[in-house]
């Protein structure tokens, strides 16, 4: 008999652990849906549902994202880029900290978005300057202004690590191959994620 209850509160409690990694998967589970939903700024609709956006590299990117819980709560989620420019807040992205920056950016006195453009401009063409200087017979401190520059280039260009391939569509809709790390960058190291 008390084989029976043991065999009996064993194959119970491995239902209710099978039942409950089950409802856990599926609360996990949720269905993204794709360009959903249009998006309006004073009444007038900017982001038309079913349609990609333009992404500033030229890329098309959905729209919006819906999310759909398994509960069947949704949630919706807009490129960040497009929000800011319908709304003219500046954005920029501090890849040190991994922050997205709205409004007006450190060291910006008028917050523009081409105050942003020509700063960033200014400073790739500075690293261009450090980068490609040889590493190997660099001081300590140059080598790491070295590493910095070409941390700066790297992070703003677009390229696709050796072995995969990667296209990006242009304003005509044509297929743009990105080109290799190492043909961009030969002798330098590929970044960790």
């Amino acid at each position: 008999m008390k084989k029976r209850i043991t065999s009996f509160t064993t194959g119970f409690l491995t239902a209710v652990l099978l039942l409950a990694l089950c409802t856990t998967a599926l609360a996990a589970s949720g269905k993204v849906s794709y360009n959903f939903a249009n998006v309006a700024l004073n009444g007038e609709t900017k982001i038309t549902a079913g349609a990609d956006i333009a992404a500033a590299n030229g890329q098309k990117v959905p729209g919006s994202i819906l999310f759909t819980d398994a509960a069947g709560g949704k949630t919706n989620y807009l490129p960040i880029r497009a929000v800011s420019e319908l709304l003219g807040v500046e954005i920029g992205y501090d890849s040190a900290t991994k922050t997205v920056l709205l409004g007006e950016q450190p060291g910006s006195s008028q917050g523009s978005s081409s105050n942003y453009e020509e700063q960033l401009k200014a400073q790739l063409e500075e690293a261009r300057k450090i980068a490609y200087q040889d590493l190997e017979g660099a001081s300590e401190e140059m080598r790491a202004k070295i590493l910095e520059a070409r941390k700066l280039i790297i992070n703003n260009t677009s390229w696709a690590a050796d072995g995969y391939d990667a296209v990006m569509i242009d304003e005509n809709g044509n297929r743009v191959p990105i080109p290799h790390f190492s043909d961009l960058f030969p002798g330098w190291d590929m970044p960790a994620q």
